[in-house]
């Protein structure tokens, strides 16, 4: 399946040694002190560390199996606070596998972006991605570059656990945030 979205590889494409990297460098490039990172659980485990490093605060957000594992608008609303400053989105989600349809993330896009909000869309997983209505990257949704980064990782992809490589698409139309 091809996506049909473009970047900017000189200007917008920072290249990582895997996707922890991204995940620690983008933290680290957008967070104050005290900033506070909303993150869904279960995830993947440097989420909060990274966050931590960057002296932001993560504050987890439980997803809850009643609601198969997708965040809702009122789990979101409930954790934001004058000081919350990212949110982190993984999709196709480790170690749930729950995905997003592109109508639900278009909704996260929309409330970024009407609230000055960043997202990080951690797309790791993209490559498994089989279902129809499944976004293979957030800039599919319309708006998504002036509220969201996004992380992907060749490991899982290629194949070759042991090797990292990533990148990061910071879109110059960003503007969500401190950026």
């Amino acid at each position: 399946r091809k996506i049909h979205v473009r970047y900017d590889y000189v200007h917008e494409v920072m290249v990582t040694v895997g996707g922890s990297e991204g995940i620690d460098l983008t933290m680290r490039a957008m967070l104050n002190p005290g900033d506070e990172v909303l993150v869904p659980e279960p995830s993947y485990v440097s989420y909060a560390p990274c966050v931590i490093l960057a002296d932001g605060v993560p504050v987890p957000i439980p997803m809850k199996e009643e609601n198969e594992f997708k965040l809702t608008a009122e789990e979101l609303e409930a954790a934001i606070t004058p000081k919350t400053k990212i949110l982190v989105l993984p999709f196709p989600n480790n170690p749930t596998g729950e995905a997003i349809k592109k109508a639900d993330l278009q909704a996260w896009v929309d409330f970024a972006n009407k609230n000055g909000a960043v997202i990080i869309y951690d797309a790791a997983y993209e490559a498994y991605i089989t279902e129809a209505g499944i976004p293979h990257s957030i800039y599919e949704c319309e708006g998504a570059k002036t509220c969201a980064i996004e992380l992907r990782s060749f490991s899982k992809k290629a194949g070759f656990t042991g090797m990292r490589l990533g990148f990061a698409v910071i879109p110059k139309d960003l503007k969500s945030g401190d950026v």
